[in-house]
Protein backbone atom coordinates (compact mmCIF):
# COMPACT_ATOMS: atom_id res chain seq x y z
CA UNK A 1 0.00 0.00 0.00
CA UNK A 2 1.71 3.39 -1.15
CA UNK A 3 0.42 6.38 0.85
CA UNK A 4 1.16 9.58 -0.78
CA UNK A 5 1.59 13.27 0.29
CA UNK A 6 -1.01 15.63 -0.25
CA UNK A 7 -0.55 17.87 -3.20
CA UNK A 8 0.40 21.18 -0.94
CA UNK A 9 3.24 19.25 1.68
CA UNK A 10 6.33 20.76 1.65
CA UNK A 11 9.00 18.83 0.03
CA UNK A 12 13.14 19.33 0.86
CA UNK A 13 14.06 18.24 -2.47
CA UNK A 14 15.88 21.84 -3.03
CA UNK A 15 18.28 20.71 -0.27
CA UNK A 16 19.93 18.10 -2.81
CA UNK A 17 19.53 19.32 -6.03
CA UNK A 18 18.33 23.04 -6.49
CA UNK A 19 17.93 23.07 -10.19
CA UNK A 20 16.46 19.74 -10.43
CA UNK A 21 13.49 19.69 -7.94
CA UNK A 22 11.23 19.01 -11.22
CA UNK A 23 13.57 15.71 -12.21
CA UNK A 24 13.40 14.94 -8.16
CA UNK A 25 9.32 15.41 -8.44
CA UNK A 26 9.29 13.39 -11.48
CA UNK A 27 11.32 10.11 -9.64
CA UNK A 28 9.51 10.30 -6.52
CA UNK A 29 6.30 10.10 -8.38
CA UNK A 30 7.61 6.71 -9.59
CA UNK A 31 9.34 5.41 -6.58
CA UNK A 32 9.25 1.93 -6.27
CA UNK A 33 9.38 -0.38 -3.02
CA UNK A 34 12.44 -2.49 -2.65
CA UNK A 35 11.51 -4.99 -0.28
CA UNK A 36 14.09 -6.71 2.29
CA UNK A 37 13.34 -9.70 4.36
CA UNK A 38 15.25 -12.49 5.67
CA UNK A 39 13.27 -15.80 5.25
CA UNK A 40 13.23 -19.47 7.61
CA UNK A 41 12.69 -22.99 5.87
CA UNK A 42 10.98 -24.02 9.19
CA UNK A 43 7.26 -22.23 9.75
CA UNK A 44 6.92 -20.44 12.70
CA UNK A 45 4.63 -23.01 14.71
CA UNK A 46 7.46 -25.48 14.23
CA UNK A 47 10.03 -22.91 15.20
CA UNK A 48 7.92 -22.49 18.18
CA UNK A 49 8.00 -26.31 18.93
CA UNK A 50 11.86 -26.16 18.35
CA UNK A 51 12.01 -23.53 21.06
CA UNK A 52 10.26 -25.15 23.55
CA UNK A 53 11.63 -28.48 23.17
CA UNK A 54 15.40 -26.96 22.98
CA UNK A 55 15.23 -23.84 25.90
CA UNK A 56 17.07 -21.87 22.93
CA UNK A 57 15.82 -19.23 20.57
CA UNK A 58 16.02 -21.38 17.52
CA UNK A 59 14.69 -18.57 15.52
CA UNK A 60 17.51 -15.87 15.16
CA UNK A 61 19.14 -18.88 12.93
CA UNK A 62 18.01 -17.89 8.56
CA UNK A 63 18.35 -19.92 5.41
CA UNK A 64 18.40 -16.60 3.02
CA UNK A 65 17.97 -12.79 2.70
CA UNK A 66 15.86 -12.09 0.24
CA UNK A 67 15.44 -8.66 -2.39
CA UNK A 68 11.50 -8.02 -3.45
CA UNK A 69 11.32 -11.71 -2.57
CA UNK A 70 13.63 -13.36 -4.46
CA UNK A 71 17.24 -14.96 -3.16
CA UNK A 72 18.93 -18.45 -2.39
CA UNK A 73 20.81 -20.35 0.19
CA UNK A 74 24.23 -19.22 -0.57
CA UNK A 75 26.82 -21.32 2.01
CA UNK A 76 29.77 -19.55 2.98
CA UNK A 77 33.25 -21.20 2.91
CA UNK A 78 34.86 -22.14 6.14
CA UNK A 79 37.25 -19.35 5.18
CA UNK A 80 35.00 -16.62 5.00
CA UNK A 81 33.12 -17.78 8.19
CA UNK A 82 36.79 -17.90 10.40
CA UNK A 83 37.30 -14.11 8.59
CA UNK A 84 33.92 -12.45 9.61
CA UNK A 85 33.19 -13.51 12.54
CA UNK A 86 32.72 -10.70 14.90
CA UNK A 87 35.43 -9.88 17.35
CA UNK A 88 32.47 -9.80 20.05
CA UNK A 89 31.45 -13.04 19.91
CA UNK A 90 35.21 -14.58 18.81
CA UNK A 91 36.28 -14.56 22.38
CA UNK A 92 33.70 -16.72 23.49
CA UNK A 93 33.81 -19.19 21.11
CA UNK A 94 37.66 -19.66 21.45
CA UNK A 95 37.19 -19.53 25.25
CA UNK A 96 35.03 -23.01 25.05
CA UNK A 97 36.52 -24.18 21.50
CA UNK A 98 33.87 -23.57 19.45
CA UNK A 99 33.02 -21.87 16.17
CA UNK A 100 30.48 -20.56 14.26
CA UNK A 101 28.46 -23.37 12.45
CA UNK A 102 28.30 -24.07 8.22
CA UNK A 103 25.68 -22.14 8.38
CA UNK A 104 27.27 -18.96 10.16
CA UNK A 105 25.46 -19.06 12.89
CA UNK A 106 26.28 -19.71 17.10
CA UNK A 107 26.84 -23.12 17.59
CA UNK A 108 23.80 -24.36 20.34
CA UNK A 109 25.96 -25.47 23.39
CA UNK A 110 26.41 -21.30 22.98
CA UNK A 111 23.63 -20.58 24.38
CA UNK A 112 23.79 -21.78 27.78
CA UNK A 113 26.64 -20.39 28.03
CA UNK A 114 25.88 -16.82 27.29
CA UNK A 115 22.85 -17.93 29.36
CA UNK A 116 24.57 -18.15 32.43
CA UNK A 117 24.22 -20.74 35.81
CA UNK A 118 20.46 -22.20 36.05
CA UNK A 119 19.71 -21.98 32.05
CA UNK A 120 18.04 -25.52 31.62
CA UNK A 121 18.18 -26.10 27.39
CA UNK A 122 18.53 -29.50 25.02
CA UNK A 123 20.57 -28.77 21.90
CA UNK A 124 19.40 -32.20 21.12
CA UNK A 125 16.24 -31.47 20.38
CA UNK A 126 17.05 -29.24 17.31
CA UNK A 127 17.09 -30.68 13.98
CA UNK A 128 20.40 -30.21 12.67
CA UNK A 129 19.40 -27.84 9.52
CA UNK A 130 18.32 -25.34 12.14
CA UNK A 131 21.35 -23.75 13.08
CA UNK A 132 24.32 -26.18 11.98
CA UNK A 133 23.21 -27.75 7.85
CA UNK A 134 23.94 -25.27 5.05
CA UNK A 135 21.90 -27.14 1.69
CA UNK A 136 22.64 -24.29 -0.91
CA UNK A 137 19.56 -23.70 -3.23
CA UNK A 138 19.24 -22.28 -6.79
CA UNK A 139 16.87 -19.61 -6.14
CA UNK A 140 17.22 -16.19 -7.98
CA UNK A 141 18.40 -12.87 -8.06
CA UNK A 142 16.57 -9.71 -8.23
CA UNK A 143 17.46 -6.83 -11.14
CA UNK A 144 16.47 -3.17 -10.58
CA UNK A 145 16.69 -1.92 -13.84
CA UNK A 146 16.37 1.88 -13.66
CA UNK A 147 14.61 3.85 -16.72
CA UNK A 148 16.83 5.23 -19.50
CA UNK A 149 17.42 8.32 -19.63
CA UNK A 150 16.86 9.37 -16.76
CA UNK A 151 19.13 11.14 -13.79
CA UNK A 152 17.34 9.84 -10.56
CA UNK A 153 15.65 7.15 -9.62
CA UNK A 154 13.68 7.29 -6.11
CA UNK A 155 12.98 3.25 -4.34
CA UNK A 156 10.97 2.70 -0.87
CA UNK A 157 13.28 0.84 0.67
CA UNK A 158 11.17 -1.43 3.45
CA UNK A 159 12.37 -4.17 6.20
CA UNK A 160 9.86 -6.72 6.41
CA UNK A 161 12.50 -8.71 8.24
CA UNK A 162 11.38 -11.31 10.93
CA UNK A 163 14.53 -11.27 13.41
CA UNK A 164 17.76 -9.33 11.02
CA UNK A 165 19.10 -5.95 11.08
CA UNK A 166 20.39 -4.62 7.65
CA UNK A 167 23.48 -3.29 6.20
CA UNK A 168 21.97 -1.61 2.52
CA UNK A 169 24.18 -0.24 -0.15
CA UNK A 170 24.20 0.21 -3.77
CA UNK A 171 27.83 -0.26 -5.16
CA UNK A 172 29.22 3.47 -5.94
CA UNK A 173 26.41 4.93 -5.30
CA UNK A 174 25.46 7.01 -2.29
CA UNK A 175 22.09 7.60 -1.31
CA UNK A 176 20.43 10.66 -0.75
CA UNK A 177 17.77 10.26 2.01
CA UNK A 178 14.64 12.37 1.99
CA UNK A 179 11.90 10.56 4.08
CA UNK A 180 11.55 8.07 6.66
CA UNK A 181 9.28 6.33 8.17
CA UNK A 182 6.59 7.95 5.78
CA UNK A 183 7.65 11.46 6.46
CA UNK A 184 10.16 13.98 4.76
CA UNK A 185 13.21 14.50 6.72
CA UNK A 186 16.05 16.90 5.67
CA UNK A 187 17.99 14.88 2.82
CA UNK A 188 21.54 13.48 4.24
CA UNK A 189 23.74 11.67 2.14
CA UNK A 190 25.19 8.12 3.05
CA UNK A 191 26.95 5.06 1.82
CA UNK A 192 25.03 2.75 3.50
CA UNK A 193 21.81 2.31 5.54
CA UNK A 194 21.55 0.24 8.75
CA UNK A 195 17.85 -0.97 8.01
CA UNK A 196 16.23 -2.41 11.48
CA UNK A 197 12.83 -4.46 11.29
CA UNK A 198 9.93 -2.05 10.49
CA UNK A 199 12.06 0.71 8.81
CA UNK A 200 11.48 2.48 5.72
CA UNK A 201 13.67 4.71 3.90
CA UNK A 202 12.89 6.72 0.61
CA UNK A 203 15.79 7.46 -0.98
CA UNK A 204 17.53 8.93 -4.45
CA UNK A 205 20.01 7.12 -6.55
CA UNK A 206 21.76 9.88 -8.90
CA UNK A 207 22.04 7.92 -12.29
CA UNK A 208 25.33 9.33 -12.89
CA UNK A 209 27.89 6.09 -13.07
CA UNK A 210 25.91 3.61 -15.78
CA UNK A 211 27.37 0.99 -18.54
CA UNK A 212 31.41 0.12 -18.30
CA UNK A 213 30.51 -2.37 -15.54
CA UNK A 214 27.04 -3.28 -16.67
CA UNK A 215 25.94 -4.24 -13.20
CA UNK A 216 26.07 -3.14 -9.91
CA UNK A 217 25.69 -5.05 -6.61
CA UNK A 218 22.91 -4.35 -4.32
CA UNK A 219 24.21 -5.56 -1.12
CA UNK A 220 22.43 -6.67 2.37
CA UNK A 221 23.94 -8.07 4.97
CA UNK A 222 23.19 -8.85 8.21
CA UNK A 223 24.16 -6.93 11.25
CA UNK A 224 22.84 -9.56 13.89
CA UNK A 225 25.86 -10.96 15.99
CA UNK A 226 24.08 -14.29 16.09
CA UNK A 227 25.05 -15.14 12.42
CA UNK A 228 26.80 -13.91 8.88
CA UNK A 229 24.66 -14.12 6.29
CA UNK A 230 24.21 -11.81 2.90
CA UNK A 231 22.75 -11.52 -0.30
CA UNK A 232 23.25 -9.29 -3.43
CA UNK A 233 20.92 -8.10 -5.96
CA UNK A 234 21.98 -6.11 -9.12
CA UNK A 235 21.61 -2.64 -10.57
CA UNK A 236 21.70 -1.51 -14.03
CA UNK A 237 20.82 1.58 -16.07
CA UNK A 238 21.62 3.73 -18.95
CA UNK A 239 21.71 6.97 -19.91
CA UNK A 240 20.36 6.76 -23.32
CA UNK A 241 17.12 8.52 -24.55
CA UNK A 242 14.46 7.24 -26.71
CA UNK A 243 16.02 9.02 -29.23
CA UNK A 244 18.86 6.79 -29.75
CA UNK A 245 18.77 4.16 -31.64
CA UNK A 246 19.73 1.62 -29.30
CA UNK A 247 17.22 2.88 -26.96
CA UNK A 248 14.92 -0.31 -25.50
CA UNK A 249 11.94 0.32 -23.54
CA UNK A 250 11.83 -1.76 -20.69
CA UNK A 251 8.39 -3.16 -18.89
CA UNK A 252 8.85 -1.91 -15.21
CA UNK A 253 11.71 -1.09 -13.22
CA UNK A 254 12.21 -5.22 -12.45
CA UNK A 255 13.16 -7.76 -13.85
CA UNK A 256 14.70 -11.34 -13.23
CA UNK A 257 18.33 -12.22 -13.87
CA UNK A 258 20.26 -14.75 -12.95
CA UNK A 259 23.47 -13.02 -13.54
CA UNK A 260 26.47 -12.49 -11.00
CA UNK A 261 28.30 -10.32 -12.60
CA UNK A 262 29.10 -8.09 -10.35
CA UNK A 263 32.55 -6.33 -9.97
CA UNK A 264 31.64 -2.83 -9.12
CA UNK A 265 33.40 -1.99 -5.65
CA UNK A 266 31.22 -2.24 -2.66
CA UNK A 267 30.51 -0.02 0.49
CA UNK A 268 31.00 -3.03 2.93
CA UNK A 269 31.98 -6.37 3.28
CA UNK A 270 30.37 -9.77 3.60
CA UNK A 271 29.55 -8.74 7.35
CA UNK A 272 28.38 -5.35 6.31
CA UNK A 273 30.86 -3.71 7.85
CA UNK A 274 32.42 -0.36 5.83
CA UNK A 275 35.54 -1.07 3.56
CA UNK A 276 37.32 1.30 4.96
CA UNK A 277 37.02 4.53 7.00
CA UNK A 278 35.73 6.97 4.45
CA UNK A 279 32.67 5.12 4.01
CA UNK A 280 29.54 6.76 5.77
CA UNK A 281 26.92 4.83 8.07
CA UNK A 282 23.41 6.22 8.24
CA UNK A 283 22.91 6.19 12.19
CA UNK A 284 19.19 5.71 12.94
CA UNK A 285 18.79 8.86 15.20
CA UNK A 286 20.25 11.31 12.56
CA UNK A 287 17.98 12.43 10.84
CA UNK A 288 15.81 15.38 11.48
CA UNK A 289 12.08 15.87 10.06
CA UNK A 290 11.35 18.67 7.26
CA UNK A 291 9.85 20.95 8.07
CA UNK A 292 11.10 20.96 12.07
CA UNK A 293 8.26 19.67 14.16
CA UNK A 294 9.84 19.22 17.54
CA UNK A 295 8.36 21.98 19.91
CA UNK A 296 10.09 24.90 21.52
CA UNK A 297 10.81 25.01 23.84
CA UNK A 298 10.92 21.70 24.64
CA UNK A 299 7.48 20.32 26.36
CA UNK A 300 7.48 18.79 30.02
CA UNK A 301 6.35 14.92 30.41
CA UNK A 302 3.09 14.38 31.97
CA UNK A 303 3.95 10.96 32.78
CA UNK A 304 7.52 8.55 32.57
CA UNK A 305 7.44 5.06 32.27
CA UNK A 306 10.44 3.60 32.92
CA UNK A 307 10.46 -0.20 30.69
CA UNK A 308 13.32 -3.10 31.09
CA UNK A 309 13.84 -5.25 27.71
CA UNK A 310 15.69 -8.69 27.96
CA UNK A 311 15.53 -12.09 28.88
CA UNK A 312 13.29 -13.78 31.44
CA UNK A 313 14.28 -17.49 32.40
CA UNK A 314 15.68 -18.49 29.04
CA UNK A 315 16.69 -17.45 25.68
CA UNK A 316 13.00 -17.02 23.76
CA UNK A 317 10.98 -15.60 26.47
CA UNK A 318 11.08 -12.05 26.62
CA UNK A 319 9.32 -8.96 28.64
CA UNK A 320 9.66 -5.30 28.10
CA UNK A 321 8.68 -4.80 32.05
CA UNK A 322 9.87 -7.81 33.86
CA UNK A 323 6.71 -9.80 32.66
CA UNK A 324 6.29 -11.39 29.53
CA UNK A 325 3.33 -11.15 27.58
CA UNK A 326 1.89 -14.00 26.62
CA UNK A 327 -0.49 -13.86 23.92
CA UNK A 328 -1.90 -17.52 24.65
CA UNK A 329 -3.03 -16.49 28.13
CA UNK A 330 -4.60 -13.42 26.57
CA UNK A 331 -6.93 -15.65 24.04
CA UNK A 332 -9.05 -16.49 26.96
CA UNK A 333 -9.57 -13.35 28.98
CA UNK A 334 -11.50 -10.50 28.52
CA UNK A 335 -9.66 -7.62 26.64
CA UNK A 336 -7.01 -5.50 28.78
CA UNK A 337 -8.91 -2.20 27.68
CA UNK A 338 -12.06 -3.67 29.95
CA UNK A 339 -9.64 -3.83 32.88
CA UNK A 340 -7.70 -1.17 34.67
CA UNK A 341 -4.14 -1.79 34.92
CA UNK A 342 -3.45 -2.51 38.64
CA UNK A 343 0.33 -1.80 39.48
CA UNK A 344 -0.48 -4.03 42.92
CA UNK A 345 -1.30 -6.74 41.15
CA UNK A 346 0.98 -6.79 38.67
CA UNK A 347 -0.37 -5.80 35.41
CA UNK A 348 0.70 -2.36 35.83
CA UNK A 349 3.66 -4.32 33.75
CA UNK A 350 1.82 -5.00 31.01
CA UNK A 351 -0.61 -2.03 30.42
CA UNK A 352 0.34 1.47 30.94
CA UNK A 353 -2.41 4.18 30.74
CA UNK A 354 -1.90 8.04 29.74
CA UNK A 355 -4.53 10.72 29.57
CA UNK A 356 -4.78 12.72 26.03
CA UNK A 357 -3.03 15.75 24.37
CA UNK A 358 -0.10 14.83 27.31
CA UNK A 359 3.68 14.46 26.71
CA UNK A 360 4.67 11.10 27.48
CA UNK A 361 8.54 10.23 28.34
CA UNK A 362 9.43 6.15 27.78
CA UNK A 363 12.70 5.33 28.70
CA UNK A 364 13.74 1.64 27.54
CA UNK A 365 16.73 0.30 29.61
CA UNK A 366 18.52 -2.90 28.62
CA UNK A 367 20.81 -4.02 31.90
CA UNK A 368 21.90 -7.75 30.99
CA UNK A 369 25.18 -7.52 28.77
CA UNK A 370 25.05 -9.56 25.24
CA UNK A 371 21.51 -8.05 24.91
CA UNK A 372 20.69 -7.14 20.55
CA UNK A 373 19.46 -3.69 19.76
CA UNK A 374 15.52 -4.24 20.55
CA UNK A 375 13.48 -2.33 17.73
CA UNK A 376 10.82 -1.11 19.46
CA UNK A 377 7.69 -0.13 17.63
CA UNK A 378 4.36 1.83 19.08
CA UNK A 379 1.33 1.34 17.30
CA UNK A 380 -1.07 5.09 16.71
CA UNK A 381 1.90 7.43 17.26
CA UNK A 382 5.10 8.27 15.91
CA UNK A 383 8.16 9.47 18.65
CA UNK A 384 10.99 11.75 19.23
CA UNK A 385 14.51 9.97 19.96
CA UNK A 386 15.23 12.40 22.33
CA UNK A 387 18.44 10.36 23.53
CA UNK A 388 20.65 7.46 24.39
CA UNK A 389 23.53 5.82 26.35
CA UNK A 390 25.84 3.33 28.04
CA UNK A 391 25.41 2.61 31.62
CA UNK A 392 22.55 2.85 33.96
CA UNK A 393 19.97 5.35 33.33
CA UNK A 394 20.18 6.58 37.14
CA UNK A 395 18.13 9.61 36.74
CA UNK A 396 13.59 9.46 37.78
CA UNK A 397 13.35 11.21 34.35
CA UNK A 398 14.49 13.18 31.25
CA UNK A 399 14.64 17.04 32.64
CA UNK A 400 17.04 15.51 35.17
CA UNK A 401 19.12 13.45 33.02
CA UNK A 402 19.26 16.35 30.31
CA UNK A 403 20.33 18.62 33.06
CA UNK A 404 23.58 16.35 34.41
CA UNK A 405 24.54 15.50 30.84
CA UNK A 406 23.11 17.60 27.94
CA UNK A 407 25.31 15.83 25.72
CA UNK A 408 22.93 13.13 25.15
CA UNK A 409 20.31 14.32 24.44
CA UNK A 410 18.70 16.17 21.49
CA UNK A 411 15.71 18.81 22.77
CA UNK A 412 15.67 20.79 19.72
CA UNK A 413 15.42 19.10 16.52
CA UNK A 414 15.33 15.35 17.47
CA UNK A 415 14.67 12.44 14.87
CA UNK A 416 10.92 11.39 14.40
CA UNK A 417 10.56 7.77 14.01
CA UNK A 418 7.94 4.98 14.47
CA UNK A 419 10.42 2.51 15.37
CA UNK A 420 13.50 3.01 18.56
CA UNK A 421 16.53 1.38 18.46
CA UNK A 422 17.82 0.69 21.90
CA UNK A 423 21.73 0.67 21.64
CA UNK A 424 23.55 -3.08 21.85
CA UNK A 425 24.83 -3.96 25.33
CA UNK A 426 28.45 -5.13 24.06
CA UNK A 427 30.42 -3.74 27.21
CA UNK A 428 27.60 -2.17 29.74
CA UNK A 429 23.95 -1.64 30.45
CA UNK A 430 22.04 0.56 27.45
CA UNK A 431 19.23 3.24 27.41
CA UNK A 432 16.88 4.59 25.30
CA UNK A 433 14.51 8.17 25.66
CA UNK A 434 11.31 8.25 23.78
CA UNK A 435 9.10 11.15 23.99
CA UNK A 436 5.20 11.26 22.00
CA UNK A 437 2.07 13.11 22.45
CA UNK A 438 -0.85 11.21 23.12
CA UNK A 439 -3.12 12.60 20.18
CA UNK A 440 -4.35 9.12 19.50
CA UNK A 441 -6.82 7.66 21.80
CA UNK A 442 -6.89 3.98 21.96
CA UNK A 443 -5.59 0.60 22.63
CA UNK A 444 -2.37 0.43 21.31
CA UNK A 445 0.74 -2.18 21.21
CA UNK A 446 4.14 -1.28 22.07
CA UNK A 447 6.57 -3.77 21.19
CA UNK A 448 9.76 -5.01 19.90
CA UNK A 449 9.83 -5.52 16.25
CA UNK A 450 11.60 -8.98 16.39
CA UNK A 451 9.49 -11.47 15.80
CA UNK A 452 10.67 -14.09 17.87
CA UNK A 453 10.67 -11.46 21.01
CA UNK A 454 7.37 -10.32 20.06
CA UNK A 455 6.03 -13.75 20.53
CA UNK A 456 8.37 -14.24 23.35
CA UNK A 457 6.28 -12.08 25.58
CA UNK A 458 8.38 -8.38 24.71
CA UNK A 459 5.42 -6.52 24.50
CA UNK A 460 2.93 -4.17 26.42
CA UNK A 461 -0.39 -2.24 25.80
CA UNK A 462 -0.89 1.56 26.43
CA UNK A 463 -4.31 2.56 27.08
CA UNK A 464 -3.66 6.25 25.62
CA UNK A 465 -5.95 9.10 26.07
CA UNK A 466 -7.81 6.90 28.87
CA UNK A 467 -10.15 10.78 29.17
CA UNK A 468 -11.04 10.82 25.28
CA UNK A 469 -12.49 7.35 25.58
CA UNK A 470 -16.30 6.90 24.61
CA UNK A 471 -18.12 5.53 27.68
CA UNK A 472 -20.76 2.87 26.61
CA UNK A 473 -24.38 3.94 27.62
CA UNK A 474 -25.31 1.41 30.80
CA UNK A 475 -28.07 0.20 29.17
CA UNK A 476 -25.88 -1.39 26.16
CA UNK A 477 -23.22 -2.66 28.37
CA UNK A 478 -22.04 -6.27 28.79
Amino acid sequence: MIIKPKADTAKPFDLIAPTEVALLEEAEAAAKPLLLSDWRHRTSEETWDDQVASGIETAVCMDSLLVNGKGAVNCWSRQEITRHTSPGIAPALAQNNMVLTDKGCFPPSLFPILLGAGAVTNPGAIPPSVFEVCTPTQGSRETIQAPSGKKWLALDVISSAGVGTFAFSIDEHPLWVYAVDGHYIEPVRYDVLTVVNGDRYSVFVELTNPGKKNNFGIRVASLALVQLIDTTALFSYSTKTERDSSYKPTHGPYTNSSSSDIISKPYTNRAGQPVSPEVTVLDHTSTHPFPAQFPQPAPSAAQTFILTAGNVGNSYTWALNATPFSHAAFDNIAPLLYTAPDPAQGSGNLTLTTKNATWIDLIFVVPALSQPPHPIHKHGNRGYILGAGQGEFTWPDVATAAAERPELFNLVNPSYRDGFVTPATAQAPTWLAVRYQSTNPGAWMLHCHIQSHLTGGMAVVILDGVDEWPEVPEEYQN
